[in-house]
């Protein structure tokens, strides 16, 4: 039987791995509960954005399962269609260098924005909303499910 300290010396070389893998960058925002209510505009009829803060912005990774197909979704609200695809959003337990935040403070309804993504340029600038939490012992990487809008 393995010990408590090569349990977890094999964790955090797990981490370590898996952090080798997130070349993407990304900032995770909620909004500011000290802002202000926004008012209407009576003009547009339309309120203002929420001011934003930043409770993570760093290291990331996004993956899809293998059956892409079986991540999209399509759905009817009011008189629109939508369609979302889900993905995970994959960060590093531990914040690294240079990371703002900590993945730990990541809840639902939060804002992932793609920073950068040296693989794959189209998904930078890309929202997408994270649905749930994600609690693991001895995890490598934090993986959060989230739904990007399209329509």
């Amino acid at each position: 039987m393995a010990s408590a300290a090569e349990i977890t010396r094999t964790v955090l070389e797990g981490r370590a791995e898996m952090e080798s893998l997130m070349l993407d960058r990304c900032r995770i925002t909620k909004p500011d509960p000290d802002a202000p209510a926004p008012v209407l505009d009576e003009s547009t009829g339309q309120y203002p954005p929420v001011p934003r803060i930043v409770v993570y912005e760093g290291k990331c990774r996004i993956q899809v399962k293998a059956d892409i197909n079986s991540n999209v979704v399509e759905t009817t609200a009011g008189e629109r269609e939508w369609t979302y695809l889900t993905m995970t959003l994959q960060l590093p337990v531990e914040p690294g260098p240079g990371d703002i935040g900590s993945s730990s403070n990541v809840r639902p309804d939060n804002i992932a924005e793609m920073l950068s993504c040296p693989t794959d340029a189209s998904l930078e600038g890309r929202l997408m909303n994270v649905q749930g939490l994600y609690h693991k012992s001895q995890a490598t990487h934090r993986r959060f499910r989230v739904k990007e809008l399209i329509g």
